[in-house]
């Protein structure tokens, strides 16, 4: 028998309960009902193998998509324990067996007596990885494994990879070290190679300064000039046969990088750290290239006056490494954000690219074949013959003149001249499907992806920024020195000036931050923030942001707060007791044999609340089959809790009835108090066709049925024009306590109720003992109306010592 917490929150499948198997309500003396979660469990199978025939999948928590347990016989996969090697549940092998032979790098199953316990499982190492305990364990694989099952693994991980991006393999250090890179804290400093540098000194002072940098980025673009000028005017094998010049500006230029590299390398304050910067490596080596060609090599020459024709033609071959210096045009581009962004988008972009290359070469081959084939059928010579023929000729045609359009005009009319009209209609489907369709999709994605890029680097300076202007702040309101801010810092913190105007340059208004201080700390007054989590409020808070899921659960939750902190207020005048909510669970106590709610436990069981939901019948439906010999509508009428999609029930279809009876029983395990139930009439129809029609619906609110549930007939939304139509429930809500259910509070016997469109009011004010809640309601009006008023007047005190203070100023200021 499945416990509570085995299945949680199942509902019996629509349309599946007999009558002889509902659920039957418990006596008031004590639990007399059948076993509820046998009931549950029951029904729940019957749901899974329906759903399973019609899919092929079974919706059952433990199942997966594979199955056929004996897929692969023979086949045994184990981890190692302490004492020896285990196998995995058959469940398990089935899948592990299965992404190993599709190519994965890795597996992720569920282990453990109850397999509830997650797993991954990396191919490369054969490691077992528990993220709960983060330990590994060893696997390995028993059974038959051919060549050819090696071949198609390695052809299926390359497909893999051209379908998903993803790494073909992938080993436990290197997903360890994107584990990590993720957990980084958002108050990291940014890379940089000053943190290399030494923290005080000239050479220092020198090669951090805007005026170095300017003059280092100038010298990188006139050398870049130089080396066209000196490529069109000098035309000497040597640089000591140059003119005199070009020798006097080469050895400038070597000289002022020699200097810059001796400046750069003495601001480092451990030598050996100059080569962790990939710029100064970078740099280094051009310079030793720089170096060698203008200084040591024309050295060499002359100590050993070898001026032969193979000498000169040799040292001609080692100055093309001078082009070599063209890769510093890189350091130009580094300052400038938005080339390095298209570069980025470039990278990128290249599996999309990579992709409509191969769809071009497949579609250019398929229709290379197709014209080769039909030249050497009706033509015997010309200019067709000599365009296709060969297969790669006709490629290298189709290419040219029908992908990138070098004149497709005149082959189109040779085409129609020599081959015909339909040849001729082939070749302009090949221009439709590379030249129009597939280019342009291309174009399609680069642009995508450089919008992507581009809004990823924005964020990424947006990080940046605030990192840079107000981490300093933070750490100054930091007392505790442990990277976090409490209430009372961050109120201070919002008095900051530097702070607003950091905020106001950002685009976050602060008085919107100050204001959520309430939300933020709304759990303990000792709570505090962590750096990370106020730069993300801050970031969160743009202005021109879009609302996100996040956004809207704060608001549910300082809703929820608000709420809270008024039912308290009206609790205290009238001197009830506030219970706080818990939408998971309430605690029970036991007291004269009835269930109250409370925060105490008495019999140590907790109570879970369900909603059991009869649904009696309907009148006054419409007539929705308007087709002749089609008789009445087909009625059924669905359930469910408004926000909660998966919570819904469905009865069963009456024939040709609008009047129909359904009288049938649910229980839905995922109400949470305060939910609104919806109900809808429809009319079957076949699905194949259209869509079921709307007869009616109608929500029923929490506060009509929570406190003593409801017994009556609901008006119906929708029903068509001029027709009133009706539909006859019956509402509890119950308490599950173990494996019975039972009600969840001493409710008084309930009474007939109907509800229309009327004020909710209206409704309240006929149930029991009204008029003493209706006095209680009164006399906490009247409070709120005198407390109201004497607001009023301290606000108009207020304002009259704020006028009075102004002309006291302006009294002081000028005394005339």
């Amino acid at each position: 028998m499945a416990g509570m917490d085995d299945v949680p929150g199942e509902v019996p499948p629509p349309g599946s309960v007999p009558d002889s198997e509902k659920l039957q309500p418990a006596s008031p003396g004590g639990p007399s009902l059948n076993n509820v979660w046998q009931f549950a469990d029951k029904h729940i199978e019957q749901y899974e193998e329906v759903r399973a025939s019609q899919t092929g999948m079974s919706f059952s928590r433990s199942m997966t998509a594979e199955t056929n347990l004996d897929a692969f016989p023979g086949v045994v996969w184990q981890w190692q324990h302490k004492t020896g090697w285990r196998d995995y549940d058959q469940r398990s092998i089935v899948k592990i067996e299965t992404a190993y032979r599709q190519g994965e790098s890795k597996v992720r199953v569920q282990t453990g007596k109850e397999l509830m316990t997650p797993m991954e499982l990396f191919f490369a190492d054969m490691l077992q990885h528990d993220p709960i305990s983060t330990r590994t364990r060893s696997i390995q694989r028993v059974g038959p494994w051919s060549q050819c099952d090696g071949v198609r693994r390695f052809l299926r991980s390359w497909m893999r990879v051209l379908m998903t991006g993803r790494p073909r393999r992938e080993v436990f250090a290197e997903y360890e070290i994107r584990r990590r890179k993720l957990k980084e804290d958002i108050d990291e400093k940014e890379y940089g190679v000053v943190k290399y540098y030494k923290s005080d000194g000239y050479l220092t002072a020198i090669v951090t300064s805007p005026r170095f940098f300017a003059m280092t980025m100038l010298a990188v673009f006139l050398n870049t000039v130089w080396l066209s000028i000196d490529s069109d005017y000098n035309n000497a094998a040597t640089l000591g046969s140059s003119e005199i010049h070009f020798q006097v500006v080469e050895h400038l230029f070597c000289v002022f990088f020699t200097v810059e590299m001796i400046l750069r390398f003495g601001a480092f304050e451990h030598k050996r750290d100059c080569f962790r910067d990939t710029w100064f490596s970078f740099d280094f080596a051009l310079a030793l290239i720089m170096i060698l060609e203008i200084w040591i090599l024309p050295l060499a020459l002359w100590i050993s006056e070898a001026e032969s024709e193979q000498t000169i033609k040799s040292f001609t071959a080692l100055r093309l490494m001078r082009l070599l210096r063209l890769t510093r045009i890189a350091r130009l581009l580094r300052a400038v954000p938005e080339v390095l962004t298209l570069l980025k988008g470039i990278s990128l972009a290249f599996r999309g690219v990579a992709t409509t290359v191969i769809l071009l070469g497949t579609l250019t081959f398929v229709f290379g074949i197709i014209f080769k084939k039909q030249v050497e059928l009706l033509t015997s010579g010309g200019d067709l013959t000599e365009s296709f023929k060969s297969v790669w000729t006709s490629m290298v045609t189709l290419c040219f003149v029908g992908t990138l359009l070098d004149g497709p005009a005149s082959l189109y009319i040779q085409i129609d001249s020599d081959l015909g009209r339909p040849m001729a209609l082939v070749f302009l489907l090949f221009i439709f499907l590379t030249a129009f369709t597939v280019l342009n999709m291309l174009i399609g994605v680069l642009c995508q992806v450089v919008t992507e890029v581009s809004e990823q680097e924005h964020e990424e300076s947006q990080i940046n920024y605030l990192k840079d202007h107000l981490l300093d702040i933070l750490d100054c309101y930091d007392t505790h020195h442990d990277k976090t801010i409490g209430r009372k810092e961050f109120e201070l913190l919002m008095m900051n000036l530097e702070m607003r105007e950091a905020m106001v340059k950002f685009g976050t208004d602060s008085d919107d931050l100050a204001e959520l201080a309430d939300v933020l700390f709304s759990k303990s007054p000792k709570e505090r923030l962590s750096f990370k989590d106020v730069l993300s409020l801050v970031l969160r808070l743009k202005g021109g942001n879009t609302a996100q899921v996040t956004d809207i659960v704060d608001l549910r939750d300082y809703v929820r707060q608000r709420a809270d902190n008024l039912e308290i207020a009206l609790c205290k005048l009238t001197g009830e007791t506030f219970h706080h909510r818990k939408p998971l669970s309430r605690k029970v106590t036991v007291e004269s044999g009835s269930a109250k709610l409370g925060n105490e436990e008495k019999n140590d069981e907790e109570e879970r609340l369900a909603l059991r939901v009869r649904i009696l019948s309907a009148r006054g439906l419409r007539n929705a089959d308007f087709q002749p010999f089609n008789g009445k509508s087909d009625c059924f009428c669905q359930c469910v809790l408004v926000g909660k999609a998966h919570s819904m029930v469905e009865t069963k279809v009456v024939d040709d009835d609008l009047d129909p009876h359904w009288n049938e029983e649910f229980v839905i395990k995922y109400y949470t108090p305060g939910d609104f139930i919806k109900f809808t009439v429809l009319d079957q129809d076949n699905e194949y066709i259209k869509a079921p029609d709307l007869l009616g619906s109608v929500v029923l609110q929490a506060g009509h049925y929570e406190a003593d549930g409801f017994d009556g007939e609901l008006q119906l939304d929708k029903a068509g024009r001029n027709r009133q139509a009706f539909l006859k429930v019956q509402v509890e809500v119950m308490s599950i306590q173990g494996n019975l259910l039972r009600p969840s509070r001493h409710n008084s016997k309930n009474k007939p109720d109907t509800l229309s469109e009327q004020p909710q009011h209206s409704s309240l004010s006929g149930q029991p003992g009204s008029s003493s809640e209706a006095g209680k309601i009164q006399s906490i009006v009247d409070m709120l109306g005198e407390l109201c008023k004497g607001q009023q007047a301290l606000r108009a005190a207020v304002a009259q010592l704020g006028d009075r203070l102004q002309v006291v100023e302006r009294s002081l200021v000028n005394p005339a």
